[in-house]
């Protein structure tokens, strides 16, 4: 009976034993798998018939747009470090190969950036929940016109 190579060994190994994603990225894949169901929510007839709820779910699924938006960005550039690695390691053509390993820093440093900036939306995310508003408009002074120019200021909030 044949022995395994040590390189196949080591990728059945990482297969089985991959290393478990840190609680950011945890927590962006319950956001994201959140939006998406708000989303699909939204082309569900009885919740299109109650006009309070479309309202509160469109308000959530656009506090949680940006974040996901960015979070599938990094998502993908992972994914194109991943397999720029694969390649730079697994391809027989050197040319490709060495042409991966080239492109590999870039990338990796696209993902860092695309990572840094997640962590700060993520961030600010919790600081723009505004759920309502208070808009004071006054007449001042100006007589009938301020007043007429206050309730079309009313009627464009409103």
């Amino acid at each position: 009976m044949e022995k395994p190579s040590a390189g196949l060994y080591l990728l059945r190994f990482m297969s089985n034993h991959a290393p478990e994603k840190s609680p950011l990225l945890r927590k962006l894949d319950e956001i994201m798998h959140r939006y998406d169901a708000l989303q699909h929510s939204l082309s569900d007839p009885t919740v299109l018939a109650n006009n309070a709820r479309v309202v509160s779910i469109s308000k959530e699924s656009g506090q949680l747009e940006p974040v996901t938006t960015r979070y599938r960005e990094y998502l993908q550039a992972d994914r194109e470090v991943e397999e720029l690695k694969e390649m730079s390691v697994n391809v027989t053509d050197p040319e490709m190969a060495e042409l991966a390993r080239g492109e590999l820093p870039d990338m990796a440093a696209h993902a860092t950036s695309l990572l840094e900036q997640l962590k700060d939306e993520f961030l600010a995310a919790e600081d723009n929940a505004v759920d309502s508003f208070f808009l004071e408009i006054r007449a001042g002074t100006g007589g009938e016109e301020a007043a007429l120019f206050g309730r079309d200021l009313y009627e464009m909030y409103s």
